[in-house]
């Protein structure tokens, strides 16, 4: 399909789910204490933690929009017949793909809150601007379409600037109704997720951080105590020269 491939939302959110998913892998490996990490490299965690939550918070979901859109409005689960129905990679990049990253939500401890929600909005807002530079530039879709020659294809039949009237009113209803629903529902997906984490690994976490400091703190004490016998020991041996 060469670049066509590139003028789908569906494609775009695989896309930005697998450079998550590898960014998320590079952060866990590199945080890992015992590897033996360039000093360069460990400077360059916090950038790499604030790409992969930007990544976190635009894939996750994007994934629920790319198949709420599909199966409601691209292709409406209600009027599925034997030609419609899509073939493995059209289920997996319409619905599996989602279980999966809201099983790596549930099961992981990423934070997601309302100022992370501007990804997602900039990130769409964009693709509905690029369908109506892809119908105004005439550039189509590989296979073509019935209703149009090849370099009138809309990306979407549903998104088709042939009727602007109906193009406006499905951009309306995706940034005003089915962005904020989504936001709101990963919202309470993760209060719920946290209010159900007993954390107990993190305060075990807590607990030996606490008495590596005592330990550490003791030992620093004992090291001065040490000093301050030598120095006098030292003084009372030079008294005694004298």
């Amino acid at each position: 399909e060469a670049g066509y491939f590139f003028i789908y939302l569906s494609h775009w959110s695989l896309i930005f789910e697998v450079v998550y998913v590898v960014a998320l892998l590079y952060c866990n490996v590199v945080s890992v204490g015992d590897l033996p990490l360039q000093s360069a490299t460990k400077r360059e965690m916090p950038y790499l933690l604030n790409a992969t939550l930007a990544l976190f918070a635009l894939a996750q979901p994007l994934s629920f929009i790319a198949m709420v859109l599909y199966w409601t409005v691209e292709n409406p689960i209600w009027k599925l017949t034997a030609e419609t129905m899509p073939d493995y990679l059209g289920f997996f990049a319409h619905g599996l793909d989602w279980v999966l990253m809201t099983v790596s939500l549930l099961t992981g401890r990423l934070p997601y809150h309302c100022a992370m929600s501007g990804w997602v909005l900039q990130f769409t807002g964009l693709y509905l601007v690029w369908s109506g530079i892809h119908f105004f530039l005439r550039i189509g879709t590989y296979g073509g379409c019935v209703r149009f020659v090849q370099t009138e294809c809309p990306i979407y039949n549903a998104l088709d600037w042939h009727t602007p009237g109906s193009a406006l009113k499905l951009v309306a209803l995706i940034q005003l109704v089915i962005i904020p629903a989504t936001i709101s529902l990963y919202l309470v997906m993760v209060k719920l997720r946290d209010k159900n984490d007993p954390q107990a690994d993190l305060r075990m976490m807590d607990q030996n951080l606490r008495e590596l400091q005592e330990m550490q703190t003791r030992a620093l004490l004992a090291h001065q105590v040490d000093e301050e016998v030598q120095e006098q020991q030292q003084q009372a041996h030079r008294k005694s020269c004298c």
